[in-house]
């Protein structure tokens, strides 16, 4: 499953706030398994899609990691060698665990990125957080 190009993965999602109101919810979401290298391929697959027009669903570049420049795997190797001092190796792959843009909308409160080896063994996930007050 680590491997495959395109995956809908549910996800029960929780979120309790004590202050300054009181507040909770649980809801279901469908986030997407996807290979950022395969990301122009996987929306030309159908016509609800886009990578760089508005559409029903959109996965851009642009909506990851935008505090570097690049493809998106360019985008994590930034991050990995900031943070770990690693170059990804060539065999290595990414997925990315993400909700898409929907009708233009973008709720995407963490961003997983995975780096896996070729056998699909994951070496590093890497969470993006994206609903904070301070970015």
């Amino acid at each position: 499953m680590l491997l495959n190009k395109l995956a809908i993965a549910p996800a029960l999602i929780r979120h309790r706030r004590y202050s300054p109101k009181p507040h909770e919810f649980t809801s279901t979401l469908n986030y997407l398994w996807f290979d950022p290298d395969q990301l122009v391929d996987i929306t030309n697959d159908c016509s609800l899609w886009s990578t760089d027009h508005w559409n029903v669903l959109k996965l851009s570049k642009n909506d990851f990691l935008n505090m570097y420049h690049g493809s998106i795997r360019d985008r994590v190797e930034k991050a990995i060698l900031q943070n770990n001092h690693l170059h990804l190796r060539p065999d290595w792959q990414i997925r990315v665990l993400a909700l898409p843009r929907c009708l233009g909308f973008r709720f995407n409160s963490v961003v997983f990125y995975f780096v896996l080896n070729k056998a699909g063994k994951p070496l590093f996930i890497l969470s993006e957080i994206t609903n904070t007050p301070w970015n």
